[in-house]
């Protein structure tokens, strides 16, 4: 440290035996290149804005996001993408009331059977204008196609975000990672889960860490959504896996292993989710693995279940 600082007095005396002249013109350069910087980025941003209005030019709008997002701020940047998510979002639910209609699963059904779910695998097989145009302008939008209870769907592919997450704002990239495992890797399928009880247990207190850092970010209510659902599958599980036998009322063994090894390794942590899954599980070792009275009047208090799920 010692070193550090002499090394800089002396550099500071340099500068200052160089003059104030010679400081006022090496300040020179900088300005304009700012400014340019800065105009640069103003450009880039209403470009982008301009072709998000149109929604046949969204395939050239994402690339040209691609392309250029590293050449505005950051604010720029986070919303640029936040908008674009928007505009994917709309595109989605216009797209989507057409995929889920019989005549179009009728040929999708099949397709994927034999291809997969890409566009490319999809597009390769049916020959069909009226679903090829569909799935194209799902394709251009950004979206994929998933499976679920025998049905084909559209939704948001957040793949294509990742490569945003080094310029925007830090709650934004967080929110992407989030969005990135929620659709890569789905929670449940068929209603049933399909990771396992630790890994639903630790996105969970992720997703309540989130809420807790960023309490006035923009996407609060969208992880707000995906937080109180996969609490509700921690504490109840779901139709086709219950968290207790509905017969015997033991808890699924798999999720008490889990659960207590997941506690065993966040001992003291101060993730409200955690201090709940101790208190639960407490009551659950308490009553051997049994369903009670006491455990139901816990979940009944503690994480209730609205008259919407």
């Amino acid at each position: 440290m010692g070193m550090y600082r002499k090394a800089s007095i002396v550099a500071l005396a340099v500068a200052l035996q160089a003059g104030a002249a010679t400081a006022a013109y090496a300040a020179k350069p900088s300005a304009p290149a700012a400014q340019s910087k800065s105009a640069q980025a103003a450009m880039v941003y209403n470009k982008f804005e301009q072709s998000l209005k149109n929604p046949a030019k969204l395939a050239y709008t994402i690339q040209y996001l691609n392309n250029h997002i590293h050449e505005v701020t950051a604010g720029q940047a986070t919303l640029m993408v936040l908008h674009l998510e928007t505009a994917q979002t709309r595109a989605f639910f216009q797209l989507q009331s057409e995929m889920i209609k019989p005549a179009v699963q009728k040929v999708i059904v099949p397709a994927a059977g034999k291809k997969g779910t890409t566009f490319t695998a999809l597009l390769s097989v049916i020959k069909d204008n009226k679903v090829r145009n569909l799935l194209m302008k799902a394709r251009d939008a950004g979206l994929k196609v998933v499976t679920s209870e025998g049905m084909y769907y559209l939704e948001l592919n957040y793949g294509i975000y990742r490569k945003y997450q080094p310029f925007v704002a830090k709650d934004i990239s967080d929110y992407v990672g989030v969005m990135m495992i929620e659709r890569d890797r789905p929670s449940a399928r068929d209603g049933a889960l399909i990771i396992g009880w630790t890994e639903l247990a630790e996105r969970t207190a992720k997703q309540l860490d989130f809420l807790d850092n960023y309490k006035g970010s923009n996407r609060k209510r969208e992880i707000s959504g995906l937080y109180e659902g996969n609490k509700l599958k921690m504490f109840y599980g779901l139709n086709n896996t219950p968290l207790f036998d509905p017969v015997t009322k033991e808890i699924n063994p798999n999720a008490r292993t889990a659960y207590n090894t997941l506690l065993a390794a966040n001992a003291g942590s101060s993730n409200k989710l955690i201090v709940k899954l101790q208190a639960f599980m407490n009551l659950v070792e308490k009553s051997d693995g049994k369903r009670t009275i006491e455990i139901n009047e816990f979940l009944k208090t503690q994480v209730p279940v609205s008259n919407g799920n």
